[in-house]
């Protein structure tokens, strides 16, 4: 087999007049020097029978200038680019049948091939292997050289700087299939491949695997990369020391990825599967399994960009913020994507929407997520702090766990939120088996056509509700969840309800408790009754304040001996009211230490205020 390998004889040989690639032995061992005058200005390297089972053909540079096509042999040791073969100034390249390039070194870019100024080179059916360079140490593409793989071996080359495999740049444009780029190292970015500074690149049918770099264990694009094309690949078992474990898209640049896996990826930072920045990524049919970020975004970590993802499986990806998707000053759609079993440790099993981003889920289900609650995880299925928006329609969260919302977790108040058509099911966590938020009520209704069925939670097993506001509320259907005690609130907060119509809520048992050693007490005031009484049944030692500061509000046997100015202490209320009646109830936080407080009903349904 013909072999573009490292040179030690130390004498210049050349490519015979005869213009054929068979002269290049013969001419070699004599030491004649000879010009081949290239018809269409094409190189080719066709056939291992042409050259014998046993040549060797060395580094080789290529030039077409004033009419002439020089290649000349060269010491396998490069200066500045080309360890194996250097093509430039429009030059035609093609490499065909077996040859291998291997155990070439150039100390700037290019340790196998180099293609500048124009060329044009295709490669086919042929192997690429242990060299390295600065840049690009199996192929490097710059100065707007347009080179085509197919059927190629990149193997165990190694990059000081970028692209292990290949580095495309300078308005160059890579086209590769049927590929495998494997093994391949970039101290920097890009272990496999590096696109940068308006290129491009098309890339189907491929494997990546065992591929290693900073930012882009397999794949960087940095810097106005113009546009990735991805589909039919693989991409696999690759390792970012900082982020993007598969792939880093960084800077405006744009990738379009479908029908693509990525499976088993890890960066040490950000983005077990995919890193982006400032740039915009389509995905479609693809699957993303078992992943892992140390930061955030087990599997795809955004910032300051814009993510479409259609049908899409996300599984098994694990982080301490965002295992399936984390979203920082960003935007995404997702439609018909699944998320599954993945596990943050502190917020957001399935995702986690901060910092102003946007999420809109359609058709979406989110199975099995969350770090349960024993792991004091917050928003098994998703998580949102600080959003700027978030939608969510048509879609289903079932078997989520967290300490704290199972489902779907939110603090602070989106600038738009609406979640409707969604069913919580099987849901577990200690507050809020379905949803737990602490958000003021919007004065029109943003929770609409949502179930909840069988979810278990110590407080709240449906809705877990905490804010210091009034507003108005849409109790959610509740079939067969449970708790052992149902929440008012846990700090400071406001809650007004109607009974409803046809539920005997004749004798419903509240009882507030501070818990633990809480000094000073809990303290609660009831502002209004409307025509709602309140009667006190037993007094005990709790820790639990009632007051009252105009006893005219009290009605029934409420004894002004336990009602004062100055608080009385009470451990079980009950309230007596008709269909239609309003209670209003502000709860104030004495003590900046955490303290949950707890309902308990006596009888009847739960009241729709103690399920939100």
């Amino acid at each position: 087999m013909p072999e573009l390998s490292h040179w030690r004889s130390g004498k210049l040989g050349g490519v015979g007049k005869c213009g054929r690639m068979d002269c290049v032995e013969e001419e070699w061992r004599t030491g004649r020097r000879g010009q081949l005058w290239g018809v269409q200005h094409r190189v080719e390297a066709l056939s291992p029978e042409a050259w014998g089972a046993e040549s060797k053909v060395l580094g080789l540079i290529v030039n077409w200038d004033d009419g002439l096509l020089e290649m000349v042999a060269r010491l396998w040791l490069s200066l500045w680019g080309g360890g194996g073969v250097t093509a430039r100034n429009n030059s035609l390249f093609s490499m065909h049948n077996a040859v291998t390039i291997s155990n070439n070194r150039a100390g700037g870019e290019g340790g196998g091939l180099c293609f500048l100024k124009g060329t044009l080179a295709d490669i086919c059916s042929s192997s690429i292997q242990n060299n390295s360079a600065s840049d690009g140490a199996g192929i490097a593409a710059n100065m707007d050289a347009h080179v085509t793989c197919n059927n190629t071996l990149m193997q165990g080359n190694e990059a000081r700087i970028y692209g292990g495999g290949i580095s495309v740049k300078g308005l160059s444009n890579l086209s590769i299939t049927r590929s495998n780029v494997i093994n391949n190292i970039a101290g920097m970015d890009g272990g496999a491949l590096f696109l940068y500074a308006s290129s491009e690149a098309t890339v189907s049918n491929c494997t990546f695997a065992m591929n290693e770099g900073a930012q882009g264990g397999a794949i960087a694009l940095l810097h106005h990369a113009k546009v990735a094309i991805f589909s039919h690949s693989t991409i696999t078992t690759s390792r970012s020391t900082s982020h993007g474990g598969a792939i880093s898209i960084i800077d405006l640049s744009l990738a379009v990825i479908s029908n693509t896996m990525f499976f088993n990826n890890r960066a040490e930072g950000y983005g077990g599967h995919v890193h982006l920045k400032s740039s915009n990524v389509m995905m479609t049919d693809c699957i993303l399994q078992i992943s892992r970020a140390d930061l955030a975004g087990g599997a795809i970590h955004a910032r300051s960009s814009m993510l479409n993802i259609t049908r899409a499986d996300i599984h098994k990806a694990v982080s301490q913020l965002g295992a399936g998707l984390d979203l920082q000053h960003s935007t995404a759609v997702l439609k018909q994507v699944s998320l599954s079993r993945c596990l943050g440790a502190v917020e957001g099993g399935g995702g986690l929407v901060r910092a102003n981003s946007s999420l809109e889920m359609i058709d979406c289900q989110v199975m099995s997520c969350g770090g349960g609650r024993e792991m004091q995880c917050h928003g098994g299925g998703l998580a949102v702090q600080d959003a700027g928006s978030l939608l969510v329609s048509n879609s289903k969260f079932m078997g989520n766990s967290a300490y704290s919302g199972a489902g779907v977790y939110i603090t602070s108040m989106p600038a738009f939120l609406d979640i409707s058509n969604v069913v919580f099911e099987y849901g577990n966590s200690t507050i809020g088996g379905g949803i737990a938020m602490s958000i003021p009520l919007y004065d029109t209704p943003f929770l609409q056509d949502i179930r909840f069925v069988n979810n278990t939670a110590t407080l709240g097993p449906c809705v877990f509700w905490l804010y210091e506001e009034d507003a108005n509320f849409v109790e959610p259907e509740c079939k067969n969840c449970s708790s052992t005690s149902i929440p008012i609130m846990a700090t400071s907060g406001v809650r007004e309800t109607v009974f409803s119509d046809g539920v005997d809520l004749s004798e419903v048992c509240i009882s507030i408790r501070s818990g633990e050693a809480i000094a000073p007490p809990l303290s609660f005031i009831i502002l209004d009754y409307y025509n709602a009484s309140v009667t006190l049944i037993e007094e005990q030692d709790t820790q639990v304040v009632v007051y009252a500061n105009d006893p005219a509000w009290v009605s029934g046997t409420f004894s002004e001996n336990y009602v004062t100015d100055e608080g009385g202490v009470f451990d079980e209320l009950v309230v007596h009211g008709d269909p239609g009646t309003t209670i209003r109830m502000v709860f104030r936080m004495q003590s900046s230490a955490e303290v949950i407080v707890n309902v308990s009903l006596r009888c009847g349904a739960p009241l729709p205020f103690l399920q939100a």
